[in-house]
């Protein structure tokens, strides 16, 4: 018997028997800390109603059901308070344990927006925005974006710096939306650094600058956002640093396929792959 080896199995072993029962006493704490929960929502605590939303809406200390979710936030929507009306809110606009209405969406919204929530605040502009709920009203959506932004919503920030690009709302101001583009990419901000990266490679509102965007789609890209690696392989395949990303370009192009980005697959189509 090689007794390194074993000796580095039997510590393995001790490793994962003390997680699995750390594990177990963390989700048998968080089961006790949602019936004391349960218990406080069911005697009237409005907090506690949102706190069990919570829970049943992602699945913390109890099993995942968004219907019981909804069930929680219309109850503490009903108190008044914030946090529960923007939750329902979601609920209505994605149509999760609750059959989706816009109109519906945007009461809560408006309410929660009422009562100062940043995040309320930027979902009410977001459907002037979009139309969703309401009648579509880019003034308002601008509005609503600068009052969410003045309370640090970074979201809201966002969705400004968009309006300022587009000239949705207000005066378009390409370069005032690059400097929110970078301040908000530094934060970490996926979609920003995609849209500063697209400003960079086309020289919109600032030098143009291949190495910068190439840089801010990786960022992106890592984030999750497929448009950003589909971009960054495009340049990759146009000879970006004299060709020697390419095989990096197509790699990227196929895992997008593989996850179902179908601009990828047409796109592999097109080069016989």
């Amino acid at each position: 018997m090689n007794i390194e080896k074993s000796g580095r199995s039997m510590m393995t072993n001790v490793v994962l028997m003390a997680m699995l029962m750390l594990s177990l006493f963390m989700n048998e704490a968080q089961a006790q800390s949602f019936s004391k929960i349960l218990a406080q929502a069911r005697g009237g605590n409005a907090k506690a109603m949102v706190m069990a939303g919570n829970a049943y809406l992602y699945g913390d200390g109890v099993a995942k059901d968004p219907a019981k979710a909804f069930y929680w936030y219309e109850k503490g929507a009903a108190k008044g308070l914030d946090g529960a009306q923007y939750s329902l809110g979601n609920l209505y606009y994605d149509g999760v344990g609750v059959k989706q209405d816009y109109a519906k969406a945007f009461d809560y919204y408006s309410r929660a927006a009422a009562q100062g929530l940043p995040e309320a605040i930027n979902n009410v502009g977001m459907c002037y925005l979009t139309g969703n709920g309401t009648t579509q009203d880019f003034d308002k959506a601008f509005a609503c974006f600068k009052t969410a932004t003045q309370k640090g919503n970074l979201d809201a920030k966002f969705n400004l710096a968009e309006c300022y690009y587009l000239g949705r709302g207000t005066a378009a101001n390409i370069t005032l939306a690059v400097e929110m583009f970078k301040e908000l990419s530094s934060n970490g901000v996926a979609r920003a650094q995609y849209d500063l990266a697209v400003c960079y490679q086309n020289g919109s509102g600032v030098e143009q600058n291949l190495g910068e965007a190439v840089g801010w789609y990786t960022s992106a890209y890592d984030f999750g956002i497929p448009q950003a690696g589909y971009n960054l392989a495009i340049i990759y395949l146009n000879g970006y640093e004299n060709g020697s990303y390419a095989q990096e370009g197509t790699k990227i192009l196929n895992d997008l396929a593989k996850a179902g980005y179908t601009p990828a697959v047409e796109l592999l189509k097109q080069l016989g792959q």
